[in-house]
């Protein structure tokens, strides 16, 4: 099994404590190697050494008996060589390798050494002298002995040989001891190394013990808020640091979900019951639609007639109401909004609202009156069409939740310079009031008050969200004061800029009431007349003939094809003004049949081009923006205003429209 395996399958603390163990094993065994082998070859010169010094002085004094052949003095020469009780045996030998001296050891251990050799054997000393070449000493190791040979010289000249054989007993009984001294040594040090890794895996696998313990308490138990105690400055209390920083990021993101989960819920539910209210606020209308019709089939009763007509504007009027509630909020969501920047009556706006709710307030025997504060300013320019529609949101509010008293409308002005001022609207009911508690998320989207009211008075819980958005959009502010039981005041301050020698409303110490009508309102009560052709492009009949009837009322002669080819016919054989094209039709939509007019016009060169009007239901964030581009002159969604269809034939065929149409076709 390879080392790295086996250490894998042990726990932390047995893998310190092996590799510490082993890592000591390792470096001990090669110092002992080392130690004991520098050793052993130290003794081993030394031995040399002592053998060369010792063959020296023999050498000095056997040099006079070689040179003159006496035996007796060559073995007196080596009679110094019993002091040395590691010897076995030391000659003296002549060039020609006849034996002059011998010295042998008595010691038992050495005389089995000499009858392991034989009389044959050839020493180290036979064989340099039978060379006889000069040398200053040679030796050679067995196992068991050292062979030493140095010349003997006399009168410089090379006499003979001596040689000694030397036990390696001790020698090698001194590296056994070592040997031993260093394993014991080293049994020693590993049990040290042991003790104190052990030691040291407790030092290091105790912090991550509570480390691991912390993680497995965070894992299983969600608790975010443990936190471990650093008493080091080292990796592992970095590690303890890092991990309550982790905790800390983990705790903050897991409350922030929490909440998130929580407005998740809380906005779906809100979402769900918008729906609900929605479905019942699109079908109560619907209702009455669909049921006020199948009623005028069956009645020749003018008064009913005209009562039946006006539920059926009402409902209308409150299914539009709906659908620009939702169009409104998807603009502003896509963050596709634009305000409308065009001059506007603001005493107008005020009568628009009056005659919107003074005949409901009327029939649930409900007093309400917009008033104008002196000297407000009356000729502004702005997006009056938002605006309107903030107001009409706010009084409908007031007058759905008040079942007696009156509701009214007040509007002022703050800060007036030369050129702007800000407007302060307030619309007062004497309805059920809002708790301080539902007045902090009224404003929020699909938020309402309290279901039991919703199903009591309807209501789709979007207006109001819808109106605070508008109102910042537009650079203003919104807010709400009442109590429960007590009636409400909804203020909204927008600023405005104003027109060249605005006027100002009457100056008298009483606002201006704006309950009955103006004489100027009444002359303008009836409708404009044009004159002019009109083309009317819609594969919807009903569409056709309510586009027809309304522009006969204006004095216009119309013409209606059900085709974008039909449409794209007749303006080839016919001469028209304007025309109403619908976007969507069944074989070519409204968006190609006018890029084939505009190609038709461009090759027969024709002097203007042909005003053409996108008259479609698709009201969504950027329609308008689209049909423009695609090279349509204007817009009118579905269902038709009657205040936005005569600003559009005052824009195409009043005498100003012309002129400036005639200019930017001959640019």
């Amino acid at each position: 099994m390879k080392l790295t395996t086996f250490l894998t399958r042990l726990s932390l603390k047995h893998r310190i404590i092996v590799i510490s163990v082993f890592s000591s094993a390792m470096a001990l065994f090669l110092s002992a190697t080392l130690i004991i082998a520098g050793d052993y070859m130290q003794a081993r010169e030394r031995l040399v050494q002592s053998a060369s010094v010792l063959a020296n002085i023999v050498s000095y004094n056997a040099g006079t008996a070689l040179a003159f052949r006496d035996r007796t003095a060559a073995n007196d020469s080596l009679s110094m060589i019993g002091n040395y009780p590691h010897i076995i045996e030391a000659t003296i030998l002549s060039n020609e390798g006849v034996v002059f001296g011998v010295f042998k050891s008595p010691h038992l251990r050495h005389q089995k050494l000499q009858s392991a050799y034989s009389e044959t054997d050839t020493t180290l000393a036979q064989s340099s002298s039978k060379k006889r070449v000069s040398f200053t000493g040679v030796s050679q190791f067995t196992d068991d002995f050292l062979e030493y040979a140095t010349p003997i010289i006399f009168d410089e000249k090379q006499q003979g040989i001596f040689s000694l054989r030397i036990d390696l007993a001790g020698l090698q009984s001194r590296s056994l001891s070592l040997l031993g001294a260093v394993f014991i040594s080293f049994i020693l040090s590993i049990f040290l190394v042991y003790g104190m890794s052990r030691k040291l895996q407790k030092a290091v696998t105790k912090p991550i013990d509570k480390l691991a313990n912390a993680f497995n308490d965070v894992s299983i138990n969600k608790n975010y808020s443990l936190r471990l105690k650093n008493q080091t400055a080292d990796e592992l209390g970095k590690l303890a640091d890092g991990f309550n920083s982790m905790l800390e990021v983990i705790e903050k993101r897991d409350r922030e979900s929490e909440n998130l989960v929580h407005d998740l819920k809380a906005a779906t539910a809100a979402k769900s019951a918008f729906l609900a209210n929605m479905s019942h606020e699109i079908r109560t209308p619907l209702n009455g639609i669909i049921g006020i019709t199948s009623l005028l089939d069956q009645t020749t009763d003018d008064k009913k007639r005209r009562a039946y007509y006006t539920t059926i504007e009402n409902s209308a009027n409150a299914l539009l109401l709906i659908i620009n509630d939702i169009l409104d909020l998807s603009r502003i969501e896509a963050g596709r909004f634009e305000p409308d920047e065009s001059n506007f009556k603001l005493d107008e706006v005020a009568n628009h609202v009056r005659r919107v709710f003074e005949p409901s307030a009327k029939e649930k025997g409900i007093a309400f009156e917009a008033v104008l504060a002196p000297r407000t300013p009356l000729d502004l320019t702005g997006d009056s069409r938002r605006l309107t529609q903030v107001i009409i949101n706010l009084v409908g509010n007031g007058l759905k939740f008040t079942e007696e008293g009156a509701v009214s409308v007040a509007i002022s002005a703050e800060d007036v310079s030369l050129d702007s001022a800000t407007l302060h609207f307030q619309v007062f009911d004497s309805g059920i009031g809002i708790t301080a508690e539902a007045q902090k998320n009224i404003f929020d989207d699909f938020s309402q008050v309290d279901g039991s009211i919703t199903r009591r008075f309807g209501g789709t819980g979007l207006g109001l969200s819808v109106s605070k958005k508008l109102v910042e959009l537009l650079g203003g502010e919104i807010g709400v004061q009442s109590r429960s039981g007590e009636g409400s005041r909804f203020w909204l301050k927008v600023p405005f800029l104003l027109q060249q020698n605005s006027r100002l409303s009457a100056a008298d110490s009483k606002l201006q009431r704006l309950n009955e009508p103006s004489s100027e309102a009444q002359e303008t009560s009836e409708r404009t007349q044009y004159s002019g052709r009109v083309l009317i492009a819609d594969d919807c009949d009903v569409n056709q003939f309510i586009m027809v009837e309304t522009l006969k009322t204006y004095g216009l002669d119309s013409f209606s094809v059900d085709s974008g080819h039909a449409a794209i016919e007749a303006v080839m054989n016919n001469a028209f003004d304007l025309i109403f094209m619908d976007i969507q039709m069944p074989d070519i939509g409204g968006v190609e049949a006018a890029s084939k007019i505009r190609s038709w016009e461009k090759a027969h060169a024709k002097a203007g081009s042909l005003p053409i009007v996108a008259f479609s239901a698709s009201a969504m964030s950027g329609d308008r923006e689209r049909f423009l581009l695609a090279g349509m002159d204007d817009y009118l969604s579905k269902p038709m205003q009657v205040e936005d269809l005569e600003l559009l034939l005052e824009t195409w065929l009043g005498r100003t429209g012309r002129e400036e149409h005639s200019k930017k076709t001959e640019a």
